[in-house]
């Protein structure tokens, strides 16, 4: 029996787990933290749930993922919710339901139409969103396993958005949304993701909203994790906690083994399924890195990474039933952390997932770029960094009192995690939370899952392609075995081809 080692033990790392148990290897995860999951976690502080992930699922209702969650066992015992919308605006004294019914939003955005580019631009959007959403999540198996009539199967299903996505991957969510002449359409299309982004993204994941094809999830982030812990040890597969590999050996362009600090591992196959910046930083020679990889991490302008802020705060319970539970508030203001300004506050309350006092867990992000992990960097070296946390935390709860006065006595903050607390926790480069997404300058599909330059190496995780959050994690974790499977049967046929000459 072939073995395969894992470096990394998030949804994609265990995804490939059971995947490559499924094939018949024998496998084992090495997971550098007390428990897996990666970002897909949830902590505790002051007896208050911190979520670290999810908010949402996407392909929840129909499609192409439902099998992938049926056979990593992620959904196992988890209840689905269908809120009547995914987050509500507000700006001021407007208030924006995102419903996952498009012709309610699309009722609602069309008040606020003030000329014939608003109308124009609106018309633009929805029928974006209608195209984007017929097309069906990618999960078959690579492209690069693909036969030359399934490729043709391939194009096709892609077919309906190709023009329309050349054309959104060329446009900025900024400069779509200052098409608007409405201050009010504007704000809202700038609320969502950084600016920069190109209008691709904010169209995908619209398109899945309403669509009706996403739910939330009543559970914490951890709990989809563990579902996936317990089928990859059902299924024979051997978790390692607490190890944190420091080296790779090889030999003719093989790894024949990793390292930790105490321990040595041997074995055929080695799927990584940490973040590549890591990897390449920590583990690769540099002998063996892509430059194209380099140079995408390099170019953090045109490929930008998007790392976080949490402000975890916790609402007394007599509070709790009017709370919504994902709030985007508008703020002139705004929160500014280097170079990134938030004018836009992201709220995520958990009124499902009660506290042992009954209170309400309400989350804030701020998003930043990742070049302004520096700011915390810098913080933590003058002994400016708890002051600096405590800052953030103040600003963006005096954000939400402002617009909900009734909470001001009843609210109180629990803990404010940087770029810095995410690096410590998942490992992820600088805090991280997303793979570099294409702006208009910069773009790209995928990086390789085979390693070109090391014979027995594959990649999982999303940070090999663009963003798709759980359901691209656990696709790209399947990937990485299919495309390990399909390697193996080329070189057998390559063997047996070599016997009959």
């Amino acid at each position: 029996m072939k073995k395969v080692i894992i470096i990394g033990g998030g949804l994609s790392g265990l995804s490939a787990g059971i995947y490559a148990l499924k094939h018949g290897f024998k496998v084992t995860i090495i997971e550098k933290n007390d428990e897996i999951g990666g970002l897909c976690t949830t902590w505790y502080m002051n007896d208050t749930m911190i979520d670290g992930c999810v908010h949402w699922i996407t392909g929840s209702s129909r499609g192409n993922m439902l099998p992938i969650y049926k056979e990593v066992g992620i959904l196992d015992n988890v209840k689905l919710f269908k809120p009547p919308f995914f987050y509500k605006f507000l700006y001021k004294d407007i208030e924006i339901e995102v419903s996952r019914d498009v012709s309610n939003l699309k009722e609602q955005l069309f008040k606020y139409v003030t000329d014939s580019y608003d109308e124009a631009g609106l018309k633009q959007f929805f029928k974006l969103l209608k195209r984007f959403k017929n097309v069906p999540f990618h999960t078959g198996k690579p492209v690069s396993c693909m036969k030359k009539t399934e490729v043709v199967g391939y194009i096709k299903t892609v077919a309906p958005i190709a023009f329309a996505w050349n054309k959104t991957i060329k446009t900025s969510i900024l400069d779509f949304a200052n098409s608007f002449s409405s201050d009010i359409l504007k704000h809202f299309f700038l609320s969502f993701m950084p600016s920069y982004y190109s209008l691709t993204y904010l169209i995908g994941i619209f398109s899945q909203f309403v669509s009706d094809n996403a739910d939330t999830i009543y559970c914490r982030s951890l709990d989809l994790s563990l579902n996936m812990k317990n089928k990859f040890l059902e299924l024979g597969g051997n978790l390692i906690l607490n190890e944190e590999i420091n080296k790779l050996n090889f030999e003719n362009n093989k790894i024949i083994s990793i390292e930790s600090s105490n321990n040595k591992y041997e074995a055929d196959y080695i799927i990584n399924a940490s973040p590549l910046p890591f990897f390449y930083d920590k583990l690769l020679p540099k002998e063996y890195h892509n430059k194209y990889v380099e140079y995408v991490f390099d170019d953090l302008d045109n490929y930008p990474l998007i790392s976080t802020v949490y402000i975890a705060m916790k609402i007394d319970k007599e509070y709790t039933e009017n709370i919504d539970h994902f709030t985007l508030i508008y703020d002139e203001k705004g929160v500014q952390v280097g170079s990134s300004l938030n004018q836009t506050l992201h709220y995520r309350a958990y009124p499902y997932l009660k506290n042992e006092n009954e209170s309400t867990t309400l989350i804030a992000l701020i998003d930043l770029h990742v070049k302004d992990y520096e700011v915390f960097k810098k913080a933590k070296e003058d002994g400016t960094y708890y002051s600096l946390k405590e800052e953030l935390g103040n600003r963006v709860k005096d954000i939400y009192v402002n617009r909900f006065p009734n909470v001001k006595d009843h609210i109180r903050i629990v803990d404010v995690a940087t770029p810095m607390t995410f690096e410590q926790k998942t490992y992820t480069y600088k805090g991280a939370y997303l793979s570099n997404l294409a702006t208009p300058f910069g773009e790209r599909e995928s990086f390789d899952i085979k390693d070109k330059s090391i014979n027995n190496l594959y990649h999982a995780g999303q940070w090999i392609t663009q963003i798709g959050g759980i359901p691209r994690s656990l696709s790209n974790g399947k990937f990485a075995v299919d495309e390990l499977v399909h390697q193996i049967a080329l070189e057998k046929k390559k063997k047996a081809n070599q016997k009959q000459e």
